[in-house]
């Protein structure tokens, strides 16, 4: 797709975000599963429910701007979901298993800052003022999200072993 129009550039960010949020709801389930900690757990739980809340958002969004959610290639989500399913497959210490989770769930967390941030900014340039205070409420979803998976991982970067083999 050429990108010739911010209307464009729009539409085709929001199918990538539409995929991600596909792929980043399955892989929150395996991390819930791979986490040791109950406030991780509990964390990744809200994020999937809100995740899911999300991808119906999207949906309402497609509507408003006539458009199909189907379309994006979420290549670098991908890339970051693999990663976290090689890290979770070495195992070792459960604490620094929770950590690396932690990183993998905020570099997701952040992608999503990223993309949704620039989506808002191009629906409010186009005078899509609906679209973008849509988009704006992920975008706070999001950024709430990272600061809570900071809050856990100061605490689990605690108990976990600073040394070992």
């Amino acid at each position: 797709m050429q990108l010739n129009s911010l209307r464009t550039l729009l539409i085709d960010e929001l199918q990538e975000i539409y995929l991600a949020k596909e792929l980043i709801r399955e892989e929150l389930g395996r991390m819930i599963s791979g986490a040791d900690a109950k406030d991780l757990r509990d964390a990744f739980i809200r994020y999937q429910e809100q995740t899911m809340g999300h991808l119906t958002q999207l949906e309402t969004v497609f509507e408003k701007l006539e458009e199909n959610p189907r379309g994006g290639h979420a290549y670098s989500v991908k890339g970051m979901i693999r990663e976290t399913e090689d890290r979770m497959g070495e195992g070792g210490d459960p604490h620094v298993v929770d950590a690396a989770l932690i990183i993998a769930a905020q570099r997701l967390a952040h992608w999503n800052i990223a993309s949704y941030g620039s989506a808002r900014t191009y629906a409010a340039a186009l005078g899509k003022q609906d679209v973008a205070d849509l988009l704006q409420e992920t975008l706070a979803d999001e950024k709430a999200m990272d600061a809570r998976l900071t809050q856990i991982g100061d605490e689990v970067h605690v108990e976990a072993p600073s040394t070992g083999h």
